[in-house]
C-alpha cells in the first residue's frame, strides 16, 4: 500500500493554529474556574488529533445516531 503525504496548505495550517489557540483558552478558563479534568467524546479518526493536545483515552464506546445506527467513539480526558 502506498501513502502520499502532502504538507499542510496555508489555510489548513491557519485552521489548526486557531483550533489550538481556542483549546488553550478553553483549558485556561476551565482551570481558572476550578475544573480539574476535561473529557470529550471523539470519533476514532479524531483520536490522534486530541492526543496531540494532551488528551488520553478513558474508554472506547459507541454513540447512538438519530437513524438508529451506532458510531464507534472514544471518550478522552485531560487533567488540568
Amino acid at each position: 500500500m502506498a501513502v502520499t503525504v502532502r504538507p499542510l496548505m496555508d489555510d489548513e495550517a491557519r485552521l489548526y493554529l486557531e483550533i489550538h489557540e481556542r483549546a488553550i483558552r478553553i483549558e485556561r478558563i476551565a482551570r481558572d474556574s476550578g475544573v480539574a479534568c476535561l473529557t470529550l467524546h471523539a470519533s476514532l479518526n479524531a483520536e490522534r488529533f486530541y492526543a496531540g493536545f494532551g488528551y488520553s483515552v478513558v474508554e472506547r464506546t459507541e454513540v447512538a445516531l438519530p437513524n438508529d445506527h451506532r458510531l464507534a467513539a472514544v471518550v478522552m480526558g485531560k487533567d488540568l
